[in-house]
């Protein structure tokens, strides 16, 4: 099952109406997923960007409308290190940064309980581990590992912990213009190697992250290559002169409408943010969910 939360209207209205939509019914208990990568073809993340909560406040919107009991978050920290020659030191505090600052997210949008994985916590679990060695028995051709784990990871949340929504961002408007590197290409591999998922996961997607670059206005919204180009979570971050310092109008006006609906959506869930325009509520936003970062 699979929709796509569009831009425009509060994405915690979209999730509802999204999943009624497709004749999902509220499942008290069960859980809301969703994985964050660390790398990409540029290399490793060096920041994380704002664009990350708009996947954090889809997955409590979903939350909420199944009268589901906890988020799940997973941050993919042995994806990166099997599948790109990284330094394992970097890879460990890019995975606790994004902890650190989803962790935040949700005790800021009062979510009732939360547990964020790194995928490296999971290697030993036998569970897991079955999970995986059935991924690679499935595709014994030498499929893509990062697709393998990741279809692992949704199989393994599935069947153990409840999970019965997984919300991820697209660049495609449905399954059949999708790449094969976006998420709904991933999701579409998961089930085709673990057919029971399809039965009990419904898949959501928030629109991909926003940039400051017209050459890339797109990309996703948990990694950032060019600090510079996004809105970053981290102290003295300056959204507003960051953004009003794009020299192109329709790219400027994209990342705040962009960076609108996030903040939109976050105030249904968790009350007003400080200020007026939107870049005032990111600017507001930012170092409280930076707190407890280096």
């Amino acid at each position: 099952m699979t929709n796509i939360l569009t831009a425009g209207s509060g994405l915690m209205e979209l999730a509802a109406a999204r999943i009624a939509g497709c004749g999902f019914k509220p499942t008290p208990g069960a859980a809301v997923y969703a994985g964050f990568g660390l790398a990409g073809k540029a290399g490793l993340s060096v920041g994380t960007p704002f664009d990350v909560m708009g996947m954090v406040v889809a997955a409590e919107a979903a939350r909420r409308h199944i009268l589901g009991s906890r988020l799940i978050f997973l941050v993919a920290d042995t994806h990166a290190l099997r599948t790109g020659d990284y330094s394992k030191e970097k890879v460990r505090q890019a995975a606790l940064r994004s902890r650190t600052i989803v962790k935040r997210a949700a005790e800021l949008i009062g979510v009732p309980e939360v547990v964020i994985l790194l995928a490296s916590e999971l290697e030993n679990e036998p569970d897991y581990r079955k999970a995986v060695e059935q991924a690679v028995g499935n595709h014994a051709t030498g499929e893509n590992e990062y697709f393998l784990r990741e279809a692992a990871d949704i199989a393994f949340l599935s069947r153990h912990a409840g999970v019965a929504v997984k919300v991820g961002w697209t660049l495609a408007d449905n399954p059949a213009k999708a790449g094969r590197f976006d998420e709904q290409s991933f999701d579409a591999f998961t089930c085709r190697t673990f057919p029971e998922v399809e039965q009990h996961v419904t898949f959501l997607y928030t629109k991909a992250g926003r940039t400051l670059d017209r050459a890339k206005p797109k990309a996703a919204p948990y990694l950032a290559f060019d600090t510079g180009s996004r809105v970053i979570i981290h102290h003295g971050e300056d959204a507003r002169g960051k953004v009003e310092a794009c020299p192109d109008q329709s790219t400027r006006e994209a990342v705040v409408a962009h960076l609108g609906t996030i903040v939109g959506t976050w105030e249904m869930l968790a009350g007003a943010v400080y200020g007026e325009q939107v870049l005032e509520k990111v600017t507001d936003l930012i170092p409280k969910l930076a707190i407890g970062m280096a």
